[in-house]
């Protein structure tokens, strides 16, 4: 049997899904039988802190000032308040301190077929959406991200012109 790349992605999802309903169809049927429960899910941590912050870095690379030694990035909420050598810090602020670290503004790679089914498309193909090729649980997610990759333009295989 042959499974286009979108049926082969989602096919064991839906298996696993369907063996939980019938397990449950069971339960229901059978008084007797407790109910499968659901393993809890973890919470997952925020990816930066909120509210106001200090991070103190060893270096980092702006594009307006070059290279600042010992800086100090003020963040609020995620946006860049201020930026600058040793800057002085109110009391009460939350200090992150990476002193190896040396930050950069991210990465933007403008033309990408990361982590989309290279076997899908093939021709040219005008209707193909990227986001029908995109399979976002994958390990390169995260690889990118630590290499300082930040923002992606992602087109579906085949051949285009971008």
């Amino acid at each position: 049997m042959v499974l286009n790349p979108m049926t082969r992605h989602t096919l064991p999802s839906l298996l696993v899904a369907g063996a939980a309903l019938l397990t449950a169809s069971a339960a229901a049927v059978d008084p007797a039988r407790p109910a499968p429960t659901a393993a809890p899910v973890a919470p997952v941590a925020p990816v930066a802190p909120t509210g106001l912050v200090a991070w103190r870095v060893g270096r980092a690379e702006t594009v307006a000032n070059g290279t600042i030694e010992h800086a100090v990035i003020l963040v609020e909420d995620g946006k860049i308040l201020a930026i600058g050598e040793d800057l002085p810090i109110e009391r009460g602020v939350r200090i992150v301190d990476r002193p190896d670290w040396t930050v950069m503004p991210g990465l933007v790679n403008c033309y990408s077929r990361v982590g989309m089914d290279s076997e899908a498309g093939g021709g040219f193909n005008p209707s193909a959406e990227a986001v029908a090729e995109l399979f976002p649980r994958q390990e390169i997610w995260r690889e990118l991200l630590e290499l300082g990759v930040t923002t992606l333009g992602l087109y579906p295989p085949g051949k285009d012109i971008p």
